[in-house]
């Protein structure tokens, strides 16, 4: 290598990068840089308390602030990670001879705060595979917010800050590439298609009328819905993955949706239902005709 196109690699080592870091379960460990001296590093994680975080009665941007607790990891300059765990996590650094570091103490942000504080805060995000469900893994470790909202930098779920049931959803598809907007769960049938009954496979959702779930794994009845799948959700405190009768929504009449983008092309006559919601979702559980 030339030395002029050595000496410039080099310094663009040397600079100090932040920002956010996306790696896929199994990669190579992703390694954090010290500050722009090299000088002895102290580092942190901060994980956001799994708390109520409520945006429906606060206006942007004054919205509930995300608490994060500090937990100190390492003093060294590079900081280590493995990549064995979906989900999003935060990392700070500060000097080790920064008395005044502010992250050596609880704090709180509605936004993200790699984006607000980028020479020092690093976000790391792990998602299981590059499918629909795998990218709904990166909210893995992020709290539940009611009602995320769109800050100066960005929305708030598309940031990793925290999510709802409906903002999950929606996540995993504009990841993909798919701009579908974020709405509450009822907006989401603009997006979506009744499923028929036996060909509900993973990544379709379960809409209850006020919460979804999506379909993480087919565990009974090929095909059918069952109390024993496993559904992934973003339901206080925090989005995560559990068997459909351990969800808080066991015994609640849901349908069986998929996103338009995702149905057969040529899904003949069997797809043709009404596309209005499910009756039973627009009246209480214990309604006659629901039961």
């Amino acid at each position: 290598m030339p030395g002029s196109a050595l000496t410039l690699l080099l310094a663009a080592l040397s600079l100090p990068w932040s920002g956010t870091v996306f790696a896929r379960r199994g990669d190579s460990p992703v390694h954090l840089p010290p500050t722009a001296d090299s000088a002895p590093t102290i580092w942190y994680r901060l994980d956001p308390l799994l708390e109520l975080h409520d945006n429906s009665r606060r206006i942007s941007p004054r919205l509930d602030p995300i608490r994060y607790r500090s937990v100190v990891l390492d003093t060294t300059t590079r900081l280590r990670l493995a990549t064995d765990t979906a989900g999003t996590r935060t990392y700070a650094r500060c000097a080790l001879t920064d008395s005044a570091c502010p992250w050596s103490r609880s704090i709180g942000n509605s936004g993200a705060l790699a984006e607000r504080y980028p020479e020092n805060v690093f976000q790391v995000v792990v998602r299981a595979d590059d499918t629909y469900v795998g990218f709904l893994q990166e909210l893995l470790g992020t709290p539940f917010v009611l009602l995320p909202r769109r800050l100066p930098e960005g929305h708030q779920t598309d940031l990793r800050v925290g999510s709802d049931c409906a903002a999950l959803a929606a996540y995993g598809r504009r990841r993909m590439g798919d701009p579908i907007p974020y709405h509450g769960p009822r907006g989401l049938f603009a997006h979506l298609l009744p499923v028929p009954e036996g060909r509900m496979r993973i990544g379709d959702i379960l809409h209850y009328g006020e919460q979804v779930q999506v379909v993480f794994q087919d565990r009974g009845r090929k095909g059918l819905s069952d109390p024993e799948d496993l559904v992934i959700q973003s339901w206080h405190p925090w989005p995560r993955i559990v068997s459909r009768d351990s969800s808080g929504w066991e015994g609640v009449p849901f349908r069986v949706y998929r996103f338009r983008a995702d149905a057969p092309t040529d899904s003949g006559p069997e797809w043709n239902i009404p596309r209005s919601p499910w009756r039973c979702l627009d009246k209480p559980p214990k309604a006659k005709e629901c039961r």
